[in-house]
C-alpha cells in the first residue's frame, strides 16, 4: 500500500502557488486536533486580509488575536522565500505560534520545524475563508514550509441547506453563524467593510437572502476621487472625508439637505445614501420574520436585534439605530428594534461551526481503542528502498456502517499526507515510533523540547503496552481449553455496571479537586474490570477497582463542593 506523493511545481528559483496545498474540508477529519492549543483562520476579502489566532477546544475555538493586513503581493514571492514573506504579515502573537522564540534572520524553516516538535499535534491547522481565490492560494503557499494543514472553508460548511442562496459570499454566511452564536435566530447581520452587505435568516435558521453594495470606505474613496477635480474640495482625500464623517455622526448633527456648505452637503449625501436604503431593509426583515408584531408587546426581550460587524461597524451602528443618531427624522412606522455591534462576527462564526461539528463527533459512540490511540505519534517506513521513516499522528476513527467494532484510523503525516491504518497497523506504527522517536532533533534540545519528546514517547509506549496486553489475551483465549462456566456471583457482590452514573471525585496534586461521572464499564479478557470516568472539564480516565473505591469515598466527603451533584 503506497501513499500518493504530492509533486511541487517550480518556476525559476521559487515554487509557484499550487492548489494542492489548499485542502477541501472533510468532517470530522478537518476539525482541530484535541491536542492543538491554537489554530489560525484567514479571511481573504477583496481588498485586505484578516488573520485570527483561535484557541483550541478548551477555549471553545474562540478568537484570541486578530489583525488586518494588505493583500499578499505575488511579486514578493519572486524576491523572497515564502516563510520570509509570511513573517511580514504576522504580528508577534502569530510569529510566536508558528516559529517560537528562536526566529532569526533567514532561519524561518528551522524555527518552524523546531516549534512543531513542541506541539503534541505537530501540524498547525489553518482555515481559509476567501472571496478572492488567488489570495487564498497565496496564503496556502506561504504556509507550504510550515508543518500545517490548510483547509478552504466552503458555503456548505456553514449552511449545507442553503440551496439556491449560493450567490451569498462566504463572509456573509460565516457572519450569520457568528450572529447566531450571539443572539440565535431569526437574525439580520450587516457587515460594514469594503462592501456593505446584509444577510438574514428566519426563526428556523433558513436563509432569507441578502444584498451587497459599496461600503462606507468604498463610497468615501469614490467621492474623494471625484472631488479632486472640483474647486474648493481638492483637499478632501478619503482619510479626511472618513474622519469628518465619523465626527459628524458622533456629534449627532442633523443633516440639512439644503445646506450652504459644500463639504457638509457631500457628507450628508453619503450618509443619507446609507441610512435610507438600509432602513427599508430592516423594515422588510421585521415584516418577513414577524418580529415587528412581537416587538409591539411589553416584553423588552421581544425587541429584535440587528447586528452590525466589520471595520466601520461603530459608524454603522449609529446610522442604523431607530433614531439614526439624530442625523435624520426617524421612520415611526417601523416597529421597535435595537442595533448591537459585534466585531469579527466571521471569526466567531467559524468557532461556532467547529464547536457544532466537534460536539456531533463526541456524541458518536467511542470504542475501547479510541481513547488509547487517538493523538498518539506513529512511524512508518516509506516503502521505498533506503527511503525515509515517515512520522505522523493518529487523528480520528472511521467506522463503516456494517462493522462498527473495527474502525480504521486516519493518520496525518507531518508532510500533511494522510493514510488509513487498521488497529494492527496503528500498533506497528506505535512500536516503530518508540524505536525511532522524532527526527531532526537539535544536538542540545532545551528543557521544554525534552519534556515534550519524553511525553510523546511515554504515551506511545503506554498505548503499545495496553495493546500488547489485549493481543496476548486474545491469543491465549483462542488456544485455551474450553472454559468452564464460572460460578454465579454472590448476591452480595455488586454488579460493576451499577456504578454507571455515579459521581466521583479525585484530587490531582497540581490542579486540585475534580469531579466527574462514571460513564461505562469494560471487562477485558483477563477478567480485569475498568470503569470509564468523564470529568466535568471533559477529560477522561479509566479506574480500576481500587481507584473506584477511593474516588467514591472521596466524593462522599467532598460532595458539598460539587456544583452538579
Amino acid at each position: 500500500k503506497m501513499r500518493p506523493t504530492k509533486q511541487r511545481s517550480t518556476t525559476g528559483d521559487n515554487p509557484t502557488p499550487y492548489r494542492e496545498i489548499l485542502l477541501p474540508t472533510e468532517w470530522p477529519q478537518s476539525l482541530p486536533n484535541e491536542e492543538e492549543n491554537f489554530f489560525i483562520s484567514v479571511l481573504c476579502s477583496v481588498s485586505s486580509i484578516v488573520w485570527v489566532v483561535h484557541g483550541g477546544a478548551e477555549k471553545k475555538y474562540s478568537p484570541l488575536y486578530m489583525w488586518r493586513t494588505p493583500q499578499i503581493d505575488e511579486n514578493d514571492l519572486k524576491k523572497s522565500e515564502p516563510l520570509a514573506v509570511l513573517c511580514r504579515y504576522l504580528t508577534k502573537e502569530g510569529q510566536d505560534i508558528i516559529f517560537g522564540d528562536d526566529l532569526g534572520n533567514g532561519n524561518e524553516k528551522t524555527a518552524a520545524l523546531n516549534q512543531s516538535k513542541l506541539r503534541k499535534f505537530p501540524p498547525l491547522s489553518i482555515y481559509v475563508l476567501s472571496m478572492h481565490q488567488t489570495q487564498a492560494e497565496l496564503v496556502s503557499f506561504l504556509f507550504s514550509y510550515v508543518p500545517s494543514r490548510v483547509y478552504q472553508m466552503s458555503h456548505d460548511d456553514f449552511f449545507p441547506e442553503a440551496g439556491g442562496k449560493g450567490s451569498l459570499t462566504i463572509s456573509q454566511v460565516a457572519a450569520l453563524r457568528g450572529v447566531e452564536s450571539m443572539i440565535g435566530f431569526p437574525a439580520l447581520v450587516v457587515d460594514s467593510g469594503c462592501f456593505l452587505t446584509y444577510t438574514a435568516a428566519d426563526a428556523d435558521g433558513a436563509i432569507i437572502g441578502g444584498g451587497m453594495a459599496l461600503g462606507v470606505e468604498g463610497r468615501v474613496e469614490m467621492v474623494a476621487r471625484r472631488t479632486q477635480c472640483t474647486d474648493g474640495l481638492t483637499d478632501l482625500d478619503a482619510q479626511t472625508l472618513l474622519f469628518k464623517m465619523t465626527n459628524m455622526v458622533s456629534a449627532k448633527k442633523k443633516l440639512d439637505p439644503f445646506g450652504n456648505d459644500v463639504e457638509e452637503a457631500v457628507l450628508a449625501e453619503l450618509l443619507q445614501g446609507i441610512i435610507f436604503p438600509y432602513r427599508e431593509v430592516i423594515k422588510d426583515y421585521l415584516h418577513r420574520t414577524n418580529m415587528g408584531a412581537k416587538a409591539s408587546g411589553s416584553n423588552p426581550e421581544d425587541i429584535p436585534t440587528v447586528v452590525v460587524t466589520g471595520g466601520t461597524s461603530s459608524v454603522m451602528q449609529k446610522l442604523l439605530e431607530p433614531t439614526h443618531g439624530g442625523l435624520v427624522q426617524p421612520d415611526l412606522t417601523i416597529p421597535p428594534y435595537k442595533v448591537e455591534s459585534m466585531k469579527h462576527a466571521i471569526a466567531y462564526g467559524l468557532a461556532f461551526i467547529l464547536r457544532q461539528k466537534a460536539s456531533a463527533q463526541k456524541r458518536k459512540p467511542q470504542r475501547p481503542f479510541d481513547s488509547l490511540v487517538i493523538g498518539r505519534r506513529v512511524a512508518k517506513k516509506s516503502g521505498i528502498a533506503n527511503g525515509a521513516t515517515l512520522r505522523g499522528t493518529v487523528t480520528v476513527p472511521i467506522y463503516s456502517a456494517g462493522d462498527v467494532d473495527t474502525p480504521v484510523y486516519i493518520i496525518r503525516y507531518d508532510d500533511n499526507q494522510t493514510e488509513n491504518f487498521t488497529i494492527t497497523e496503528v500498533h506497528d506504527g506505535l512500536k516503530l515510533y518508540c524505536s525511532v522517536g522524532e527526527e531532526n532533533i537539535p544536538a542540545r534540545p532545551d528543557e521544554a523540547l525534552k519534556r515534550m519528546l519524553t511525553e510523546k514517547l511515554e504515551n506511545a509506549a503506554h498505548a503499545v503496552s495496553r495493546l500488547d496486553t489485549k493481543n496476548s489475551s486474545s491469543k491465549r483465549q483462542a488456544t485455551a481449553a474450553p472454559k468452564v462456566s464460572p460460578p454465579k456471583k454472590s448476591r452480595k457482590e455488586k454488579d460493576p455496571t451499577s456504578y454507571i452514573g455515579t459521581r466521583v471525585a479525585k484530587l490531582f496534586d497540581e490542579d486540585g479537586l475534580y469531579f466527574g461521572e462514571i460513564t461505562g464499564y469494560e471487562d477485558d479478557e483477563d477478567g480485569n474490570g475498568f470503569w470509564k470516568i468523564l470529568y466535568d472539564d471533559n477529560d477522561e480516565e479509566e479506574f480500576d477497582k481500587n481507584d473506584l473505591i477511593k474516588a467514591v469515598e472521596l466524593y462522599k466527603k467532598e460532595s458539598s463542593l460539587d456544583k452538579r451533584g
